[in-house]
């Protein structure tokens, strides 16, 4: 009698990168920043990587040049600098983000890495594409500093990001938004191409920013999130920080 093989798992290669870097591809949704106390209409100054062209002259015998670019291009829009995944505490789907900050510290890239999907996505229609969600910050984004919080009795997700310049960036994430829903698709649509503002997204409150006079005394060094309207930010003297959010705070982009 032959020996039957004892399977315990099976193996899946996924990819959670997007099939494109392109602005223009149909799942990748682009959203540029303001600056702190900026309007939120008002787009801030882009950065590009600058390819070499070779000259005609030149084009024989710069294959090792040109793969050079290639590679640079590769590793500013793809390699990340920081990478995690946050596991959401509630039930709502998705369960699993996943963000990477690429371009050089310049831009935050979250998406949805849920395997198995729930029933929510059922009302937004099996053909839609989990949505990747660049948000361009008109700064370099600090080291250790993004942390993510749920909050209660919602189907939303706090992102804190702080920036080179000590500026907390307090994004409002709603779970249609992550699935693909809540009119993202129209948004990407209509700011194919350049990136979409805020008022694109229809959730003119999702931004708020904030500076602590704190950070005039002693420079940030870490950011944690206790829950949605707490966080502790570490500084490079060795005291912590603890933010609060009241009530009537307004700290709008």
């Amino acid at each position: 009698m032959a020996e039957r093989a004892c399977v315990l798992f099976k193996e899946t290669r996924i990819s959670t990168d997007a099939a494109t870097a392109s602005s223009t591809a149909p799942n990748v949704v682009n959203v540029r920043l303001p600056s702190h106390r900026a309007s939120a209409t008002q787009a801030p100054r882009r950065r590009s990587i600058h390819i070499r062209s070779a000259s005609p002259s030149s084009q024989h015998g710069s294959t090792t040049e040109k793969q050079r670019d290639i590679e640079a291009l590769f590793a500013h829009s793809s390699l990340a600098r920081a990478a995690s995944v946050y596991f959401r505490r509630h039930g709502a789907s998705p369960r699993n983000i996943l963000y990477r900050v690429v371009e050089e510290w310049e831009v935050l890239s979250i998406q949805a890495v849920d395997i198995v999907k729930g029933p929510e996505e059922a009302t937004i229609g099996v053909d839609v594409t989990t949505p990747v969600l660049r948000f361009h910050f008109p700064d370099k984004i600090r080291e250790n500093c993004v942390a993510f919080a749920d909050v209660p009795n919602k189907d939303e997700v706090k992102v804190y990001v702080m920036t080179v310049v000590n500026t907390i960036y307090t994004l409002t994430l709603k779970g249609e938004i992550l699935r693909g829903g809540g009119g993202i698709a129209a948004a990407a649509k209509a700011g194919r191409g350049g990136g979409i503002g805020l008022g694109n997204l229809g959730e003119p409150e999702f931004c708020r920013t904030f500076y602590p006079s704190a950070f005039s005394l002693s420079s940030p060094h870490f950011l944690v999130a206790v829950d949605h309207e707490r966080i502790l930010v570490s500084l490079q003297d060795g005291n912590l920080l603890k933010l609060e959010r009241g009530v009537e705070d307004d700290g709008k982009c």
